[in-house]
């Protein structure tokens, strides 16, 4: 990559786990997480779904979202920040069947946006839905 595909800052893990991808996929990155999406919990069969991905990636779906075309995940990491990778992972794709992973298709595919973030950006996409369910658990 010669140019820097972004100016911000995701977290010092982030930022370094960011090098490897290409600048076309960290710029659409960059233009969805300051777009205002309203993120779940994948719930039941739709779980079911992305787990494969999930272990693939060595991480945890913890949220789905759509924004105009996109379909889009953020993985967690049991284990993050330097030296270990960062703690969430977005992924985006028009084909919402790039995220599933089967015996055919054994590696995920054709995602149009991809970057590692420490931060939840709760200004554009809320509380994080993990929050959300324990603060309603306990209250």
């Amino acid at each position: 990559m010669t140019e820097k595909a972004t100016q911000r800052s995701y977290g010092l893990s982030a930022d370094l786990d960011n090098r490897k991808f290409a600048a076309v996929y960290l710029s659409r990155f960059e233009a969805l997480y300051q777009a205002s999406i309203t993120w779940r919990r994948p719930e039941g069969n739709e779980r079911a779904k992305y787990v494969a991905l999930a272990r693939h990636l060595g991480r945890n779906v913890l949220a789905v979202g759509q924004y105009e075309q996109d379909h889009c995940l953020v993985l967690d990491s049991d284990w993050s920040g330097f030296p270990d990778p960062a703690e969430f992972l977005f992924l985006a794709d028009p084909d919402i069947t790039s995220f599933f992973l089967t015996a055919k298709k054994p590696k995920p595919t054709g995602f149009q946006a991809v970057g590692f973030f420490e931060d939840w950006p709760t200004a554009n996409w809320g509380r994080n839905p993990t929050l959300i369910e324990m603060t309603e658990i306990t209250d």
